[in-house]
């Protein structure tokens, strides 16, 4: 699972990869194996790299409030089609992919309603799955690539209706 975080206005992006003793957490280029148990009431046992911490995580909205060893931070999931509509100018009426790769999972179809965040397709890049979600709630106006077709970076994926004007 791929995820970019954003932590003090710093972007991270993490890789959470499957292993025979766990988890293991691909941070840049450095590998850590990683575990986290939920042990009641928004509290946590966090190993890394074989160090326990104990560690208080709250989710209020789109933030993540972490505190472990006297020290907490807010962590937010950046949403990658939001940000590069919103980097453009204005929200995008297409999803484009992010890397070349093969569509593995078709979610909808062309007239389905969507919320944001609804998994629209899943797309598989170097043996990584990466889901594409909806940016903003809508109707699919088209899917432009089939079960397992391949494409190229910035190949359009999903489409929605354009917003109406205000």
């Amino acid at each position: 699972m791929r995820r970019i975080l954003r932590v003090a206005d710093q972007r991270h992006e993490v890789l959470v990869l499957p292993s025979r003793e766990g988890r293991r957490l691909l941070l840049g280029r450095d590998v850590h194996p990683a575990s986290l148990r939920a042990l009641g009431g928004g509290e946590y046992r966090l190993e890394v790299d074989g160090m326990a911490h104990r560690a208080w995580i709250a989710v209020r909205g789109d933030a993540i409030h972490v505190h472990v060893g006297g020290r907490s931070w807010t962590v937010e999931c950046v949403d990658e089609l939001a940000e590069t509509a919103a980097a453009s100018g204005g929200a995008s009426d297409t999803a484009e992919a992010p890397m070349p790769g093969t569509v593995v999972r078709v979610m909808v179809e062309t007239g389905h309603a969507v919320r944001r965040g609804q998994t629209l397709v899943v797309i598989e890049s170097m043996k990584m799955e990466t889901a594409i979600v909806a940016w903003r709630d809508g109707v699919v106006a088209a899917v432009h690539r089939p079960l397992g077709s391949t494409f190229d970076r910035r190949a359009p994926l999903v489409s929605l209706e354009p917003e109406p004007s205000s």
